[in-house]
């Protein structure tokens, strides 16, 4: 036993020697596993940056070539451009000598449409105290200079005209059309007018301006040779309208026909008015056609003496009417008037009646007296005389008389005159 200690004793310093180096074996061992493995990762890191060192020097080739390429591309489009400024340096001067030889071949046609745009231009500004000059403008000019300057402006226009119509008549009569239309100025417009409806819409327009001045006239008390002469210049014009452009809407309208109608009727030429009122109602739009129209064509009919064709109109007339006043108006009493001038004498009783029911209440009274109810009562009486009930219609006649003179009491239709007063003096 002792023995056996001893060999342990004396041998231990060996075995544990010996298992150190087998430690150490062991971790060297790995330590180069280690290091292969270290070493391995590294070549095929290197490995793989080779690839992709390869990879980008056949890119940067291939950039170079495309580099290359668009470089030629750039020089081609250089080049092209090069040629279209060219071309276009060489249209340029092209087109400047065609607009030379435009210029100087129609040199007065330029001229005038450049004068009429300054022209227009002036007169549309002039209420606001600014006009144009060219590219200048002027602010607050005294307006009688203005004036003077627009009136050479004019004189220049009306200078160059002809010249202008000699180097292209169809142009320059489009633009002096155009011009003269818009300056109001149909009488030259007219001249220049290349179209039918062109010519009709100017006779027109030269018509409703005559008759506004014949309205002026007519409102400031003239003369009557002086009205005479206005109806008769209008009339030129609308005959010439008439006989030339027959189916225009220009000569086909409510006003054209309507105030023709009216000047023939002022006239006492009452065929021809009649004639103009009947093409009014028979050609003209429905939408356009006015109560007042047919009150119109009755006045007319009264005068020719065509009652019951005179009757038809005014019950149109008040037909029509979209007013649908409750009061008493005109075109009733008309009515009334020509019952009695048709001698239906029954029913102008009893519509100078019924017109009675429309007066105000305080008006029935016995106590006061209006015009209208003196007219309705006038109506009344004559039919009453006329249908033999002659005590009656003196009491409504001595009634008038504590109110009016006999001469304010008489009616009238046509040429007819119906004169209360003197029913009265003659049943008396």
């Amino acid at each position: 036993m002792k023995s056996y200690f001893l060999i342990l004793l004396f041998s231990f310093p060996f075995w544990t020697e010996a298992q150190s180096k087998k430690q150490l074996l062991e971790l060297a061992f790995e330590a180069k596993q280690s290091n292969l493995s270290r070493l391995n990762r590294i070549n095929t890191s290197i490995y793989n940056d080779s690839i992709k060192l390869i990879e980008l020097q056949n890119q940067v080739k291939q950039w170079q070539l495309d580099k290359d390429s668009l470089d030629r591309i750039t020089d081609l489009k250089k080049e092209e451009f090069a040629i279209k400024d060219r071309i276009a340096d060489s249209l340029q001067r092209q087109f400047l000598t065609m607009r030379y030889k435009l210029d100087t071949s129609a040199m007065y046609l330029y001229q005038l449409e450049k004068m009429f745009q300054a022209y227009q231009s002036i007169s549309s500004s002039i209420s606001s105290n600014y006009y144009q000059e060219g590219d200048e403008y002027y602010e607050n000019e005294d307006e009688d200079k203005i004036w003077q300057y627009l009136q050479l402006l004019k004189k220049r226009i009306d200078q160059i005209i002809p010249e202008a119509r000699k180097e292209n008549s169809l142009k320059s009569n489009a633009l002096l059309y155009e011009f003269y239309t818009q300056q109001g100025d149909y009488n030259q417009a007219y001249n220049f007018a290349s179209q039918d409806e062109e010519k009709a819409y100017c006779l027109q327009n030269i018509c409703s301006s005559i008759y506004d001045e014949l309205s002026e006239l007519k409102e400031n008390d003239a003369y009557q040779h002086q009205i005479d002469k206005v109806q008769d210049k209008y009339l030129v014009y609308f005959e010439t309208l008439a006989s030339l452009y027959p189916k225009s809407d220009n000569f086909l309208n409510t006003w054209t026909l309507g105030r023709a109608s009216d000047i023939y009727y002022d006239k006492e030429e009452y065929e021809k008015a009649l004639t103009y009122s009947n093409l009014l109602i028979s050609s003209c739009k429905p939408k356009d056609i006015a109560y007042y129209h047919y009150s119109d064509r009755a006045n007319i009919y009264i005068m020719l003496e065509q009652f019951n064709l005179a009757l038809k109109d005014i019950e149109k007339s008040i037909q029509l009417d979209k007013s649908k006043r409750t009061s008493l108006t005109y075109k009733e009493i008309l009515k009334c008037k020509i019952l009695i001038a048709a001698k239906r004498y029954n029913e102008a009783l009893a519509y100078s009646e019924r017109l009675y029911t429309l007066l105000p209440s305080q008006a029935k009274s016995s106590k006061f007296m209006s015009d209208n109810k003196a007219v309705i009562l006038c109506l009344k009486a004559i039919s009453l005389y006329e249908l033999g009930r002659i005590s009656q219609a003196d009491k409504l006649v001595e009634f008038m008389r504590l109110y009016y003179l006999c001469d304010e009491i008489t009616l009238s239709i046509g040429d007819i005159i119906f004169d209360p007063c003197e029913y009265y003096d003659t049943y008396y």
